[in-house]
């Protein structure tokens, strides 16, 4: 059966972005301070959207993720820094939603940066612990996964795009229906974060 992402959220944990005010007036040559504002806000837009194009964490975040899950899955905007908490519902339901309980064992990870997560690790239902085996019809699949992300360091390249994302915005800026050569983002940032763009689960 398929993966299906229920639901997914992501909360950003740092305040600090990956290129500073001072490194984006230098690449753009910027020497008076009247559009601070305006490149500081840059920095962010270019950041999600390029977070966005890549299906990446730049920045550190705690995502949250309902799902169903049957067999080995990549965890969704990676890199992964640390699993946090894996849950499975409840089998007692009443209205509302839905309750969650810790699941200790059962489940296992593979990889370095982009981890996989094995719900059953031997690649068999047998291998699921009894509590949740009991629990019956889809319960066996639907998990929470709690974990988090972001590059530490962020990749020399990524910045570069981000500043060449911010470069294009501020010089085409009131345009409004300018062409990109990639959805979101301009052919000079998407060139360069294109080895980092991981496949898209929704």
């Amino acid at each position: 059966m398929k993966n299906n992402i229920i639901d997914i959220k992501r909360v950003e944990t740092t305040t600090t972005e990956p290129v500073t005010l001072t490194e984006v007036k230098a690449h753009l040559l910027v020497t008076f301070s009247d559009d601070d504002t305006l490149l500081t806000s840059m920095i962010t837009q270019a950041r999600t959207k390029i977070e966005d194009w890549c299906n990446v964490s730049i920045i550190a975040k705690t995502v949250t993720m309902i799902a169903d899950l049957y067999n080995e899955w990549e965890l969704p905007y990676g890199p992964v820094i640390g699993i946090q908490g894996v849950q499975t519902r409840t089998a007692t339901q009443g209205s509302g939603l839905p309750t969650y309980e810790t699941l200790t064992s059962g489940w296992g990870v593979d990889g370095v940066d982009f981890l996989t997560f094995d719900p059953f690790f031997s690649n068999t239902e047998w291998n699921m612990p009894a509590d949740v085996w009991l629990q019956g019809g889809d319960l066996n699949y639907r998990y929470k996964l709690i974990y988090t992300v972001g590059y530490n360091p962020v990749p020399v390249d990524l910045k570069l795009a981000i500043l060449n994302e911010i470069s294009f915005r501020y010089e085409n800026r009131g345009e409004g229906s300018t062409v990109l050569s990639a959805p979101g983002i301009c052919q000079a940032a998407a060139v360069l974060a294109q080895a980092y763009k991981r496949i898209s689960w929704l």
